[in-house]
């Protein structure tokens, strides 16, 4: 009998991980992140809690809509993260001088938001007419890690995504009445694609995963863990250059990261493994080195795991002691 043949929608997207500091008078406090939880009528990904992202649109620039030979322009691929992260939230990391030219007008941002959702065409126009143009409308917006759906679960779906990451801070305070915040400061859902938005501590949205309140996807559980390595918001953004760079890549605002596909482990059905863990067999690392997510379909939830021998190779060469998160699975700890 002959074996049918899946065939494989492959798109490009890109996600913007929007952080901000909790009270900048407290030195060192945590910061928060935005998360948005997708709508229960959306066909992939329904109800889970996901950074705002989305598909690449060729208004974002020359590329291929759907497809995957297109993933290297990172100014196409910041122009998507951002323009996705405007629909769905209506937030954008505007720079100072931008700040004091865009209207604050809650209303007509919104009705932007409208348009540019109906037709994408509209967010160059967005950009240069309402926010006035030039090269400093932003502030930075660094690519931070990119993740390729695993080739056992795009055959079973039929889809396959290349998502770049993106991160940015907006200079927002959990403090601040709401009422006193310019709408790019706003997390303010579409009520179509996103239907609830929380900001939320890394480590605390972590928890809540492990708990089963908090429904996410590995790429998600994966960059929250990570980033809850960090001090505050400004740190997290700054550290964008080393965290997924690889050995000898150390990424940097206008460097991608490389391409993060969990491959299944032999044996372990519950357990992924990433780039540079010994079971990974495109970017394979030393015997002995662990870099891996576990715990699917377990009580206790998803678990990642490095250890000393591949966090040289995950995060560059900077910030080696980064790689320890709260909550830190070891070595000889169980998945």
């Amino acid at each position: 009998m002959a074996t049918k043949t899946i065939k494989k929608l492959k798109r490009l997207a890109a996600s913007l991980i929007v952080l901000r500091q909790k009270n900048s008078a407290i030195p060192g406090d945590k910061f928060e992140i935005l998360l948005v939880q997708r709508s229960r009528t959306m066909k992939f990904a329904t109800s889970t809690w996901v950074f705002p992202g989305g598909v690449y649109d060729k208004a974002d620039g020359d590329g291929v809509e759907d497809g995957l030979s297109f993933a290297e322009n990172v100014d196409v691929l910041r122009k998507t993260c951002m323009r996705e992260a405007f629909e769905e939230t209506g937030l954008l990391p505007l720079s100072a001088s931008a700040a004091k030219k865009a209207p604050r007008d809650k209303s007509s941002w919104k009705e932007w938001r409208e348009k540019v959702h109906d037709d994408a065409s509209q967010w160059p126009t967005f950009r240069n007419t309402i926010l006035s143009g030039g090269s400093d409308l932003f502030t930075q917006v660094s690519p931070i890690c990119c993740f390729l759906t695993p080739e056992m679960e795009a055959a079973r779906s039929g889809r396959q995504y290349l998502t770049h990451f993106f991160v940015c801070e907006v200079d927002a305070r959990n403090d601040d009445p709401l009422e006193t915040l310019p709408p790019w400061a706003i997390a303010d859902v579409d009520d179509n694609e996103t239907v609830n938005a929380e900001w939320i501590s890394p480590i605390e949205a972590v928890k809540r995963s492990k708990a089963g309140t908090l429904l996410m996807f590995p790429p998600q559980f994966y960059l929250l863990q990570r980033l809850s390595a960090f001090d505050s918001a400004s740190d997290a953004v700054k550290g964008s250059n080393w965290f997924c760079g690889g050995s000898g890549n150390n990424g940097g605002e206008n460097k991608l990261a490389i391409v993060m596909q969990p491959e299944g482990i032999p044996g372990d059905n519950s357990a992924l493994s990433l780039p540079f863990d010994e079971a990974h067999k495109t970017h394979p690392g030393p015997k002995g080195a662990l870099h891996r997510i576990g715990g699917f379909m377990s009580k206790e939830g998803m678990q990642l795991m490095m250890n000393d021998i591949a966090a040289p190779h995950v995060v560059g060469n900077e910030g080696l002691g980064r790689w320890k998160w709260p909550g830190y699975v070891g070595k000889d700890s169980k998945m």
